[in-house]
């Protein structure tokens, strides 16, 4: 009897400093909107690339001319130096699209169905007779081994990241585990671009093909394009030119503008 109280009492203290403890954990997710002018973009969203969006310590446009998070130094033959993030994110990411004609083309989020990728892609269209939904479908079926369509991850109505809003393209995006900086002299700011040029895509890297053919890697995107993302601007490209700042306490409710085109 005299151990089963024991054992009693010492689970009650147990539970009595669990109670007490308090884990101090700095970091947040923040959520918001992003923002393109229609204008911007010549035909509809599908065109717009992937869309990198990092938090950074500063942003200016003295620097490099151009609208720019603070770069540490630049080491050995590197173009560009670390901008060292607390925490980034994208809207849409690479996917391979069935055929090798379509590896580092094809951005989640941005297709209803098969045939609006064939339209901006074109996949199939050097066939005779050129491909229609149906014979897409069918190399995707061989490929991926998937019975609907839904299981690819890049078409469907319900999946397509933005919509039409005010007379801007609008997504909704969220960077999950940030440490804010609350205790920092000079707020750290929203910063993003997107990735029309799709320069963002490794060909070498991502799965290796899943069929019988030749062998080949199916892309995937490089690890340090929120570092440094000056490594992949290219022209026509969309860009912060007004760093949102972050405020403390604020989770919720931010909104990044992509209101310029890089043309360097």
């Amino acid at each position: 009897m005299r151990k089963i109280t024991t054992l009693l009492l010492a689970f009650v203290q147990l539970a009595l400093f669990a109670g007490c403890f308090q884990e101090e954990v700095r970091e947040i997710d923040i959520t918001g909107t992003l923002r393109i002018p229609v204008e911007m973009v010549s035909q509809s969203s599908s065109e717009l690339g992937v869309v990198y969006i990092g938090l950074y310590a500063d942003a200016d446009a003295d620097t490099l001319g151009f609208t720019y998070p603070f770069m540490g130094p630049v080491v050995g033959s590197a173009s560009w130096g670390n901008s060292y993030p607390y925490g980034g994110t994208t809207i849409g990411v690479f996917s391979f699209p069935c055929v090798r004609e379509g590896k580092c083309r094809m951005v989640t989020g941005r297709y209803g169905d098969l045939d609006q990728v064939i339209d901006a892609l074109g996949i199939g269209q050097g066939t005779e007779p050129p491909w229609t939904d149906e014979d897409y479908w069918d190399a995707c079926q061989d490929y991926f081994g998937y019975t609907d369509p839904m299981e690819l991850n890049f078409v469907g109505e319900d999946r397509l990241n933005f919509h039409e809003e005010d007379g801007y393209y609008v997504a909704d995006w969220k960077i999950w585990h940030v440490d804010p900086q609350d205790d920092a002299e000079n707020r750290p700011v929203l910063w993003a671009f997107a990735d029309n040029g799709l320069q963002s895509c490794n060909p070498d890297g991502g799965s290796s093909n899943r069929d019988d053919g030749p062998w080949f890697r199916e892309g995937d995107m490089f690890p340090d394009v929120i570092n440094m993302p000056g490594k992949y601007l290219t022209d026509g490209d969309l860009f912060t030119s007004e760093p949102t700042e972050l405020a403390v306490g604020q989770t919720t409710d931010y909104v990044i503008n992509l209101d310029t085109v890089f043309d360097q």
